[in-house]
């Protein structure tokens, strides 16, 4: 990835990150901490913390820009097989799975897992 060139949506990337940052208070407040007490535990400020998601957001899209084109590149495609591999893997059912993650969302979950 480092030697790639990547034509970033900033927009999804931000969302990946809101989503993230939502998915952490959510976590933390459930077991009691707030994101500053998480990250002074982790030798961070709040901001540094944050800072770390942002860039680990970045990276995750990079990544998915990154298999897409191999994927096209290669000629690769998820059918209902693999979906149906992947809803097994996960212990659960193909419609279940669709309902959580919609069906790109599945797709680009095999992909992760197929690299």
């Amino acid at each position: 990835m480092n030697n790639s060139e990547f034509n970033v949506n900033e927009a999804a990337v931000d969302q990946l990150y809101e989503n993230q940052l939502s998915y952490y208070e959510n976590m933390f407040s459930y077991y009691g901490f707030t994101m500053e007490s998480y990250a002074q535990m982790n030798g961070q400020t709040e901001d540094e913390f944050k800072a770390q998601l942002r860039e680990d957001s970045e990276n995750g899209i990079k990544q998915q820009l990154l298999i897409d084109a191999i994927a096209e590149k290669e000629g690769l495609t998820v059918d209902d097989t693999d979906r149906e591999n992947l809803a097994e893997q996960y212990g659960t059912d193909l419609k279940t799975l669709q309902d959580s993650y919609g069906e790109d969302g599945l797709d680009e979950s095999h992909d992760l897992q197929s690299s």
